[in-house]
């Protein structure tokens, strides 16, 4: 039975009978009732597959914009560091010397970005597996049942 059905017989105005004749079939009802139980899962586990995606897709994305910002840095420093190079040969002297350190600095800024980029990694895969744990464990809902009243009525 649809929902708004079973809500609209709740809007009916009922008669009250003290008859205790309550023949049920009660295996149609289980039925209906797992059915119903059925479709619900099946609503969540739909719901938890969506945000799944969802996250998933915002993850990569930012993880995709970060690693290109990184490598874009890093390749950046790595023509700087080449550009600095070719300067050094072509000087002399105290130049040179200058050349030299200022090469230092940016190797060590290229590798504190590889560095970076690396760790941004581990944090991408961590905050993955942590979305994946959390599904697991709405996915392994359990859903219990409790008999809490039986409502019989006819409609005349």
């Amino acid at each position: 039975m649809e929902d708004e059905v079973a809500q609209k017989f709740f809007e009916l105005k009922p008669k009250s009978s003290s008859k205790k004749s309550l023949e049920i079939d009660k295996t149609k009802i289980l039925e209906i009732f797992s059915k119903e139980k059925d479709f619900i899962a099946e609503k969540v586990q739909l719901r938890n597959d969506e945000f799944f995606e969802r996250e998933d897709e915002k993850i990569t994305k930012w993880a995709e914009d970060l690693k290109t910002s990184l490598n874009t840095e890093i390749a950046d420093l790595e023509k700087e560091i080449k550009d600095k190079q070719d300067a050094r040969r072509r000087a002399s002297g105290k130049d040179k010397i200058i050349f030299v350190k200022e090469l230092r600095e940016l190797e060590k800024k290229r590798d504190e970005k590889e560095d970076e980029l690396k760790t941004k990694r581990k944090e991408i895969d961590k905050r993955k597996n942590e979305i994946l744990d959390d599904l697991i464990l709405s996915s392994d809902m359990d859903s219990n049942y409790k008999h809490l009243f039986l409502i019989k009525w006819k409609v005349e």
